[in-house]
């Protein structure tokens, strides 16, 4: 046999190993991709239905990798019995970067922050009562009370928003428009310690249109009804009934879970 063959020989076993463990590392992503895209939609919108007491609907998911985002497009809150059929609240698009060594601790908390506000349809009823108010009060949202920045988790290194079109109008046929106005308002925050700023800053931006409900309170409830932690100063609201599909995944024990798999390697 050719010298040269017994001396790389070892070395084309060990390529070998190496490109058959790589191959199932990649089937086991793209599971694990599969399950992820099929359970977050369901998973998100199941949440935020349970905690604001809205129907929700979400279109589509979409995971990155590489750059640890995930987004769900066309989030769509619709308005609860009581209410006109319609949506109350439109989102192009709501992104979260999480990184992976937060998800492996268990930490659900964003670095980075995006959402883009097709548009919010507020309705008044003829009790003077509102889907903005109500969606406000289900949620039942405490804000943190912190005395300084040092008992705050880090902060949110980007927030991004856009917010389309705004309207308030009277529920029912023949409705009367008090205000409908296309904002097309973008803007981008940096190292956010407190929402509240960030709120109070977009409110001051549209102070010219002066737009109903676009005030700190909305957004304060409208994040923390988001399992996610997008902000250092709001927790996410707990529902009073967890989804199924969150239940499952909090039943899941990692600490548990790595022990059994390394006795399995013993």
């Amino acid at each position: 046999m050719n010298p040269f063959k017994l001396i790389l020989k070892p070395f084309g076993c060990l390529l070998w190993f190496l490109g058959g463990g790589v191959f199932l590392i990649l089937v086991a992503m793209v599971a694990l991709l599969w399950l992820a895209k099929s359970w977050a939609p369901s998973a998100m919108a199941g949440w935020m239905e349970r905690t604001s007491g809205f129907p929700v609907r979400i279109d589509e998911t979409d995971i990155g990798i590489l750059d640890q985002t995930i987004t769900f497009e066309d989030v769509v809150i619709l308005n609860p019995p009581g209410f006109e059929d319609k949506d109350f609240l439109r989102i192009r698009k709501l992104a979260f970067k999480i990184p992976y060594a937060n998800l492996i601790k268990g930490d659900l908390r964003a670095t980075e922050v995006e959402i883009e506000i097709e548009k919010l349809d507020i309705l008044l009823l003829s009790s003077g009562r509102s889907n903005l108010l109500t969606f406000i009060e289900e949620i039942d949202y405490e804000p943190m009370r912190l005395i300084d920045s040092s008992e705050l988790p880090p902060a949110l290194k980007r927030f991004s928003i856009q917010i389309g079109g705004v309207s308030l109008t009277d529920d029912g046929t023949g409705a009367q428009i008090h205000f409908r106005e296309q904002l097309d308002y973008h803007r981008e925050f940096a190292n956010v310690e407190r929402s509240k700023e960030v709120f109070d800053d977009i409110k001051s931006d549209l102070r010219r249109y002066d737009p109903p409900g676009i005030e700190p309170v909305f957004f304060e409830a409208l994040f923390a009804s988001i399992p996610l932690r997008c902000f250092p100063d709001i927790k996410p609201a707990s529902p009073d009934i967890i989804p199924e599909e969150w239940q499952l995944l909090m039943d899941f024990d990692a600490d548990e879970t790595k022990k059994a798999l390394e006795a399995g390697e013993k």
